[in-house]
């Protein structure tokens, strides 16, 4: 699930998005953070030129989530 979609800077050549995202997996909420996105033109669509991914908490038996680094 993707939700609250804020698009911070915009011009003709570039995007600057952010956004929550949660996933929800077979035991339940696994894990939820925030994408910050930068997005550029293809023709009639925009891509995705780069992302940074925020895990902000995850399930202790998540089954996707990446371990934290502090660990």
């Amino acid at each position: 699930n993707v939700a609250n979609i804020l698009f911070t800077a915009l011009t003709p050549d570039e995007a600057q998005v952010s956004c929550y995202f949660t996933v929800v997996t077979h035991i339940g909420l696994d894990h939820f953070g925030r994408y910050r996105d930068t997005l550029v033109p293809d023709s009639d669509t925009w891509l995705i030129k780069h992302r940074k991914v925020s895990t902000d908490w995850a399930a202790a038996d998540s089954a996707m989530a990446r371990p934290s680094l502090d660990a």
